[in-house]
This record gives structure tokens, sequence and C-alpha cells, in this order.
């Protein structure tokens, strides 16, 4: 398996992908990625793995009305979803299936905390992990190897229950870099 294969996703796991942990993981991390990036009105943006394009439609509110977001991701099915969600902003953006390889030797890095609430614990991870590239095979397993698999990560993760599933604080690692 090439670099690039192991990160291939079907259609329906780039779309859960977006339901799941692009709404639950990376949702609370955007304001965030945005503010990082000081973007402004008429900026460009190139969102590299941008996968549903959670982060590129955020980034192209900030630029807009004037400014410009590419995305770009590797994987035909995130480009897909993220081509099939409606335009939140003034801001066109551009979505482009490729690999991308850059030097972002230069670019600052920053980290930050952030508090993640996920659901339902026991059924979030299997809906998160048939968004990822064991997607195969989750789908393959019988609804009691399911059950057990829910089972045992609720265990695993009983410590950060609260009333309706989970919270824990996450680092979150913002790369930013300024075309000179």
């Amino acid at each position: 398996m090439t670099t690039h294969e192991q990160w291939q996703l079907t259609m329906r796991a780039a779309e859960l992908y977006e339901r799941y942990p692009a709404r639950y993981i990376l949702g609370p991390c955007v304001s965030s990625l945005v503010d990082a990036a000081r973007l402004v009105p008429g900026e460009r943006v190139l969102d590299v793995a941008c996968g549903t394009g959670v982060v590129a439609r955020a980034a192209a509110k900030r630029v807009s009305p004037s400014g410009r977001v590419v995305g770009v991701d590797l994987n035909p099915g995130m480009i897909a979803v993220a081509r099939s969600l409606s335009a939140t902003s003034d801001s066109p953006i551009e979505w482009l299936e490729r690999a991308m390889e850059a030097d972002f030797s230069s670019a600052g890095v920053s980290v930050s905390q952030v508090d993640l609430h996920l659901p339902r614990i026991d059924k979030f991870v299997l809906d998160h992990l048939s968004a990822t590239p064991v997607a195969a095979d989750i789908d393959a397993a019988d609804e009691e190897a399911r059950r057990k698999l829910g089972a045992s990560v609720m265990e695993q993760l009983q410590r950060y229950a609260d009333r309706d599933g989970i919270t824990y604080q996450e680092e979150t690692c913002v790369l930013t870099a300024r075309a000179g």
C-alpha cells in the first residue's frame, strides 16, 4: 500500500467524516485555527489536507468578499463532500483533488488547548472509525463485535464521562505560513 493509498476513503466514509469527526473533533477547533492565521478580508488561503472543508469554509468567511480559498485533499471522497456542501460566504472556494508537497520549514506553529465534547461514546467511536481508513473492517464486523468494541471503548474512557457523552481536553497545533 502506498502512502497515498492509506488515506483513501470511500464516499460513505467521507460523508461520515463530515458528520462525526469534522463536527465533534475538528468543529470546536475551527475558530481557533482561523484566528491563529490572522486572516483579513481580501487574503488568499491554501488549506492543505482540507478534508471535507470545514476549516476552508470558515476561512472563506474571514477573507470575504474579495479573498480566495483553495482546499486541497488527495482523497476524492473528501473533495466530493466538500463540493457538495453549501457555501457559507461570498468568497468562492476552489476544491482540488491532489497530493500536495511543500516546504513548510519556515511556518509558524502555535499550540492551544480546547475542550472537546463527544456524544454517546460507544456509538460515536464506531461512527468515527467508519470514517477512517479502517472503515471496511468496522463495516464488515457483525453487530455483536461492534457492540463489544463500543463497550470496551466506553469502559476505557469512563473517567471522561459526563451527562451525555465524554468531555476531554485536547492539544491543537496550528501551522501557519505567509507567502512572501
